[in-house]
């Protein structure tokens, strides 16, 4: 038997069979533009959000498109849109903490492919976390453990809401980034009772757990009645005081940077029950002083403007009141990845820091 001849020719029927099978496939093709969803990402358990697409996709035969929708963890089926627009309204009741995936699937009609997007909607609560008598964190970044045998003071805003502070220095410093949206009604530099401030990316949801942004211009007004923005002097006779119960040797100055105080003002935090920023081997956040500085970026953008937040997560950033010139004015700087806390004069208008204020 000749092999050589039997073996290509049983490969040429296999090849056969194969090329009248690609014959016969359909090559689908695809809808022109892009698909992308619309919707708020942080909210209140309890809070309906609108979701909708913003109609850049399109059909080349100006065939139909049907929507549906689906919400990893809550749905367990796909949702028809429900208005003209290709969008649906949802009411995230579950009383958890989480992050869900909305998904929206566009079918067309035709030989065409589907396609797909995706969003992400956060549950979050307000309320500062005070964990005492084993009652659990109501806030989705909480501080540390409120403790009074270690000095710890609740205090209350005019609008009801809360703070912690603890004693540092002989003076009395918040525990959490300030949360005020409107000046203190006296002893101001500018209109008082004005609206100041602004929440990480728009959301005030996040102020109870974040703080919220200001300019020096705002911020100078901003604490309330009793208590006052430090300044770099007393920001330095503060981080002295850690650094010396710490047993760095070298002595912070004001107006200058400080070398290996960080980790002493630092600490552990979660978002939603998850560890945030867990592997930090540059910097051993130990937050001895029990100022629980937590790593929540800063915000770029004059008053009239819309702002962008920045380094979210690698670094923190604080004003203090001590003016550099006319139009500048020191903040102190710290970093995730670095022991160091920074002095840099930065503009006074269009440079958005967070707060921490003292007591007269």
């Amino acid at each position: 038997m000749n092999w050589r001849i039997i073996i290509p020719a049983t490969l040429c029927i296999l090849l056969s069979g194969a090329c009248k099978k690609n014959e016969t496939t359909t090559t689908k093709n695809y809808l022109e533009g892009s698909l992308s969803i619309e919707c708020v990402n942080y909210i209140k358990i309890g809070q309906a959000v609108h979701f909708k697409t913003d109609h850049k996709l399109y059909h080349p035969k100006n065939g139909t498109l049907s929507y549906r929708w689906s919400i990893s963890g809550l749905t367990g089926e796909s949702i028809p849109a429900s208005g003209p627009d290709n969008d649906f309204s949802y009411m995230f009741s579950k009383d958890s903490l989480a992050t869900y995936t909305v998904t929206c699937v566009v079918s067309p009609s035709g030989d065409y492919y589907s396609t797909s997007a995706t969003a992400y909607v956060t549950t979050v609560k307000g309320g500062i976390g005070v964990n005492k008598e084993g009652k659990e964190y109501e806030c989705s970044m909480p501080l540390e453990d409120y403790d009074t045998a270690k000095g710890d003071i609740l205090h209350t805003y005019s609008n009801d809401s809360t703070f912690v502070s603890t004693k540092l220095n002989g003076q009395r410093w918040m525990r959490c980034n300030l949360t005020a949206g409107n000046a203190r009604t006296t002893g101001t530099t500018g209109t008082p009772g004005r609206a100041i401030g602004i929440s990480y990316r728009g959301y005030e949801i996040l102020d109870p757990a974040l703080g919220r942004y200001y300019n020096w211009n705002d911020a100078v007004d901003a604490c309330p009645d009793g208590w006052h923005l430090p300044t770099d002097e007393e920001w330095t006779a503060m981080a002295q005081s850690v650094a010396t119960a710490a047993g760095i040797s070298e002595v912070p100055a004001a107006e200058k940077n400080w070398e290996d105080v960080a980790g002493e003002m630092m600490c552990f935090y979660t978002f939603n029950g998850e560890e945030m920023q867990e592997y930090q081997p540059k910097v051993n956040k130990t937050n001895r002083s029990r100022l629980s500085i937590k790593m929540l970026g800063y915000a770029l953008g004059n008053p009239s403007e819309s702002k962008y937040f920045r380094f979210f997560g690698e670094k923190a950033v604080f004003w203090t009141a001590t003016s550099h010139d006319g139009n500048n004015a020191w903040c102190r700087f710290f970093s995730y990845d670095s022991p160091d806390v920074i002095a840099s004069p930065m503009d006074k208008a269009s440079f958005y820091a967070q707060i921490r204020c003292v007591i007269d």
